[in-house]
């Protein structure tokens, strides 16, 4: 008698090539991105294209904010993914606490991915998260011509002995003003020069 198994291949192949992060209730994600583009845009990491020799740092899609983003008493900051891809070939500097920590090369028209549990982890460097801290990316353009592209870094802020953010700090794209906001906000028209300016939302355990 021929005994037919399950074909389980295309479930295994999926486990090696996707990889989600199941967030706990006490943990968000942070996103971080910066776009060059000659197109405009209301989302404020979505940029003119770079110039050769400019350096640039990623910005916080739900505050629109430059790095370096703070990571306050009392949370975890853990790097999930890293994604970049350019017309022009760029370093990536990666920075905790203002000091150089790694770096990355993106070349031309192809895809620098990495995405790993813990591949930066504010809790490697101060165990008891009694201090605040700063992460920050830098992109520095490193061709001749200006560079088409996208750079993105995902991350998990962890709330470990602390109450849990519910607000944030927008900045408007277009006149640089800055207002606390509800967390949830994602369109915010600016009071001092009537624009718009869009942000993301991630909430506290994902969206279910």
């Amino acid at each position: 008698m021929v005994v037919t198994l399950p074909d389980y291949s295309l479930q295994i192949l999926r486990a090696y090539t996707i990889k989600k992060y199941q967030l706990g209730t006490d943990e968000k994600f942070k996103i971080f991105m910066l776009t060059g583009d000659t197109e405009s845009s209301d989302f404020p990491w979505v940029i003119p294209p770079m110039e050769p020799g400019e350096t640039r740092y990623l910005i916080d899609v739900e505050t629109g904010l430059e790095m370096p983003f703070t990571i306050p008493v009392g949370y975890d900051f853990e790097v999930i993914k890293i994604w970049g891809s350019s017309s022009e070939p760029y370093i990536g500097r990666e920075y905790v606490d203002g000091n150089l920590d790694s770096n990355l090369h993106v070349v031309p028209f192809d895809v620098y991915f990495e995405q790993e549990i813990g591949l930066t982890k504010i809790s490697d460097f101060d165990p008891t998260l009694s201090t605040e801290h700063t992460y920050a990316i830098s992109i520095t353009h490193l061709g001749d011509e200006p560079a088409l592209g996208t750079a993105l870094i995902e991350a998990v802020l962890r709330k470990v002995h602390t109450e849990k953010i519910t607000t944030k700090v927008v900045r408007c794209k277009y006149c640089g003003h800055q207002e606390e906001v509800p967390l949830e906000t994602t369109r915010y028209k600016c009071p001092k020069c009537g624009m718009t300016t869009l942000f993301m939302y991630y909430p506290w355990g994902g969206r279910k």
